[in-house]
């Protein structure tokens, strides 16, 4: 049972994001923003049931290093641009 408990989340996170990254992927590869939808959701699918739960917090965690080091950069850019 316990295994089950992350699942609902990770199925909500997906559903929330996919008109957001559909919206991404319309714009770069200039398609239609449903058909970028579902194929930004089919991928996020995909990937959960392969990979598994694993494989999505490994990449939780590269983004979050990702997120930590853009906003230092921000930051410092900010700090040193007031001046």
């Amino acid at each position: 049972m316990m295994m089950l408990l992350p699942l609902p989340s990770t199925i909500l996170h997906n559903v929330l994001l996919s008109p957001v990254t559909g919206a991404t992927i319309s714009v770069i590869v200039d398609i239609d923003v449903n058909i970028s939808v579902v194929l930004s959701a089919l991928i996020a699918i995909f990937y959960t049931l392969f990979g598994g739960l694993y494989s999505v917090a490994y990449t939780d965690v590269i983004q979050l290093f990702f997120i930590f080091f853009g906003l230092v950069r921000a930051a410092s850019q900010i700090y040193f641009d007031q001046f």
